[in-house]
C-alpha cells in the first residue's frame, strides 16, 4: 500500500518515471526508484509484530521516501542522486547479512 501511495507523487514531481526526458535522467530515476520499492518490500517483511520490527520498518519507509525521492530535491540530471540510492542498497545489505535476529526471522515465517 505505501509504494501504491507515493508512486503518483513521483510521477507529477518528476516526468522522468513517464520515460519523459533524457536518457541519463530516466537511468537515474529508475535506479532510484528500483531501489526505493526494494525497501518498501523490505519494510513489509520487516514489519511482522513486536515493536523493535515496526519501528524498524517505519524507519526503512523512511529511508525509501528519501532514496525514492532523490532525483528531485538532489536535481533529475544529477549523478549525485544516486548516492542515496547506493546507501539504500548498502541498507538492504546489511539487513541481509549483519541485521537482527528478529528482522531477518520475520522473512523467514
Amino acid at each position: 500500500a505505501a509504494a501504491a501511495f507515493l508512486m503518483p507523487f513521483l510521477w507529477v514531481f518528476n516526468p522522468a518515471l513517464l520515460l519523459d526526458g533524457t536518457w541519463l535522467e530516466i537511468g537515474l530515476v529508475t535506479a532510484t526508484t528500483v531501489v526505493a520499492g526494494m525497501l518498501i518490500g523490505r519494510m513489509s517483511m520487516v514489519m511482522t509484530g513486536g515493536l523493535l520490527n515496526t519501528l524498524a520498518g517505519f524507519g526503512l519507509l523512511g529511508v525509501a521516501i528519501v532514496v525514492g525521492s532523490a532525483t528531485i530535491w538532489i536535481g533529475p540530471a544529477d549523478p549525485l542522486s544516486l548516492v542515496p540510492a547506493a546507501v539504500g542498497l548498502a541498507l538492504l545489505f546489511g539487513l541481509r547479512v549483519w541485521g537482527p535476529r528478529s528482522v531477518l526471522k520475520s522473512q523467514e515465517v
